[in-house]
């Protein structure tokens, strides 16, 4: 019914301006030609010096709307693209005047995002960054994004959020703008622990520390994870920087950072183990019933013995990679160990007895 209407007032309009009129030349308005869906203006009728008895504002095809289609001032909103032509008609006391105008409005573009993935991880703790996800937009020509530190025309930007984010893109097209949305989630980090912590290195004996990931937020088997040590002191006083086990012979009381990459490559939480140093010479044999065990010579070139008091349950021979090249069980109180076929470096033995684990670092030679 209010197209019907408005379709009738407009030829109505247009019908009575095309007959006899005296003051053609007298009405008029100002109107933004060219404007894009969605936006409003404001037009003010023109009449020169006569009175004005009536006013009115008419458009085809239906669509725009007026704010006060009766008055000298009127609001017009363009709620969809087209072609339209607005007419104003003045009635004064001795006749009509009338006028018209086109307006071009454009559409909006209708703006896209895809994105690399929906969520992120934390891939770094030293600096501290997130994997990067690739967004891609579409539909219009430049395009603004926010929040980014550095302002883009770019269809395609990567983000590195290090926390849940959403970002928008105003894409514009022929002077219109639209605009999208996407979010990006940073799923936890997982934490990890080190055993022992605090830990002790009883000279001349190096200490074994061992990494463990209990946290469900990390993802994979254990086998597909990665492991990695910092060592903050100069010279190198760790067997390996990428193995779950290590072995540290620190002179001076030192710490050592572990963190785990689990099969994302996302990282834990960095995990810092504190070391000691003491000369354990003196100690009572009853706190470590151990250290009268002995490993000899050392540096060995062919066979390597041992004896102990009491009877040696596991005995594992560890490189400077952290990889077992040896192993044995249930071994009696004395025996020797044949690394004729080991190549040249440092090994690490680590021994059981009595439920007491300790290792000791031994130096094999050409």
């Amino acid at each position: 019914m209010k197209k019907l209407l408005n379709q009738t007032s407009f030829y109505i309009l247009i019908l009575l301006f095309s007959s006899t009129s005296l003051y053609k030349s007298q009405v008029d308005f100002t109107v933004t030609t060219n404007v894009c869906a969605g936006s409003s203006q404001t037009l003010t009728a023109q009449v020169g010096t006569l009175s004005v008895l009536a006013y009115s504002w008419a458009v085809l095809p239906v669509g725009p709307v007026f704010s006060n289609p009766g008055g000298s001032v009127t609001g017009i909103s363009f709620p969809a693209a087209g072609n339209y032509t607005i007419g104003l008609g003045a009635l004064y006391s001795s006749g009509y005047s009338y006028t018209t105008q086109v307006v071009n409005v454009y559409p909006l573009p209708v703006i896209g995002i895809t994105q690399s993935s929906a969520t992120t991880c934390i891939a770094s703790n030293f600096p501290m960054f997130t994997k990067p996800i690739h967004l891609v937009a579409s539909g219009a020509s430049t395009y603004t994004w926010s929040p980014l530190s550095v302002n883009t025309s770019s269809a395609a930007i990567d983000v590195r959020p290090s926390a849940n984010t959403c970002y928008t893109v105003i894409g514009s097209a022929a002077g219109c703008e639209g605009m999208a949305s996407i979010c990006v989630s940073v799923v936890p980090q997982f934490s990890i622990e080190v055993s022992p912590n605090p830990a002790l290195r009883c000279l001349p004996d190096s200490a074994m520390l061992s990494i463990s990931v209990t946290d469900t937020n990390a993802v994979g088997p254990s086998s597909a994870f990665t492991y990695s040590w910092t060592d903050g002191s100069l010279p190198i006083t760790i067997s390996s920087y990428f193995s779950s086990t290590v072995f540290v012979f620190p002179s001076t009381a030192s710490s050592y950072t572990a963190e785990v990459f689990d099969s994302r490559d996302c990282v834990s939480f960095p995990k810092v183990v504190s070391v000691d140093v003491q000369n354990c010479t003196g100690i009572k044999a009853q706190t470590f019933s151990f250290n009268d065990a002995r490993f000899y010579p050392n540096p060995v070139s062919d066979k390597l013995f041992f004896d102990s008091p009491t009877s040696i349950s596991q005995l594992h021979v560890i490189n400077a990679l952290g990889q077992k090249v040896y192993s044995q069980t249930s071994l009696t109180k004395s025996g020797c160990i044949d690394m004729r076929s080991f190549p040249a470096g440092v090994y690490y033995l680590n021994y059981t007895r009595s439920s007491e684990t300790k290792s000791i670092r031994g130096v094999k030679v050409d």
